[in-house]
């Protein structure tokens, strides 16, 4: 399991090369360096509640933990097929990096 992960992880951050390259920009009108922002808005706050996830699963089972977040991320990604500019996806983009933050933690713990 555990050397399944780098692999996954690096796929994973070709996701926003693909989404730029099958017309994301065009289509939400993102000038300069939005595309950017985007990506970074989702790192900064994996990072951050990365701490507090992991805290949260000492206290709280991770099954049930995990279990809602990836509900939650599930209900996010449908989410993100209806913006049509920079604000909502900006906004999605927060909660996503708020909710995948206790995927790394959690899948090493279990």
């Amino acid at each position: 399991m555990y050397g399944m992960q780098p692999p996954f992880h690096a796929r994973n951050y070709t996701d926003g090369i693909r989404a730029a390259i099958f017309g994301l920009t065009k289509d939400v009108h993102l000038v300069g360096t939005q595309y950017s922002w985007l990506g970074s808005i989702f790192d900064f706050w994996y990072l951050f509640f990365e701490y507090q996830t992991s805290f949260a699963m000492q206290k709280f089972s991770v099954a049930k933990w995990l279990g809602a977040h990836i509900f939650l991320w599930g209900c996010t990604c449908m989410a993100l097929g209806g913006c049509n500019n920079l604000s909502p996806l900006a906004a999605l983009r927060f909660m996503l990096g708020m909710l995948e933050s206790c995927s790394t933690s959690a899948y090493y713990s279990a």
